[in-house]
């Protein structure tokens, strides 16, 4: 199957693997479909060479996988992948949390709360994931432990993939600033084993979410 025009209809942005990461993500390119370099090159009005590094990248980022008989295809996530993913995300952040509470660090996390309750008021559901997965990257930075934001930016395309199918299903956008001013409140208060807490569980929970729609749909 071909790439046709409304997979990347829409998308402002222009450099190859950003398009086709986005298209994933999306969902506009299914899990389990064909990447043809031929047909995606001709629909994106570029060589093959950049759509091959692309590929090549998004099979870095666990997005695509190649087999010798099927080609090259978009990664099916599985039910355990699911878990995977958040448990470790969970440990993480978990982490991130005690760091950011010991630094007092906390102020640069309200600007993305900010975004997200725009978002939020805007109906902005794409929007909302976005600056969900930003808070949290920009907690994993504060934290000031460059071990610890290589693994969660390894993983980070994988866990969106995951939020754009399951996070707002779960939680309902109304629902997720509140969590996080809740978070950030029991760090600014410097109780760093409870915002830890409520941190990771809130994590487990949306990946036990994940986990049992993913097995719902397999």
């Amino acid at each position: 199957m071909g790439i046709q025009p409304p997979y990347f209809h829409g998308l402002a942005i222009q450099h190859p693997l950003l398009r086709i990461r986005e298209s994933i993500v999306q969902g506009r390119l299914k899990p389990g479909q064909r990447i043809l370099e031929v047909e995606m090159a001709k629909e994106l009005g570029i060589s093959r060479a950049p759509v091959r590094e692309a590929i090549r990248q998004l099979k870095h980022e666990g997005l695509v996988v190649s087999t010798a008989h099927r080609g090259t295809y978009v990664m099916t996530l599985s039910s355990q992948d699911a878990k995977e993913i958040f448990s470790l995300r969970a440990a993480l952040e978990g982490l991130a949390i005690m760091l950011v509470v010991q630094s007092r660090n906390t102020e640069v996390l309200d600007k993305s709360v900010e975004a997200m309750q725009t978002c939020v008021n805007a109906n902005d559901m794409e929007g909302v994931i976005q600056t969900d997965l930003r808070f949290h990257e920009i907690l994993c930075r504060a934290a000031n432990h460059q071990r610890l934001l290589d693994i969660w930016s390894s993983m980070s395309v994988q866990i969106r993939a995951l939020l754009s199918i399951t996070d707002l299903q779960y939680l309902g956008p109304s629902e997720v600033v509140p969590r996080h001013r809740v978070l950030l409140e029991a760090m600014r208060a410097s109780e760093a084993e409870r915002a830890m807490w409520l941190l990771i569980n809130d994590i487990l929970k949306v990946g036990e979410y994940a986990a049992a729609s993913l097995a719902a749909s397999q």
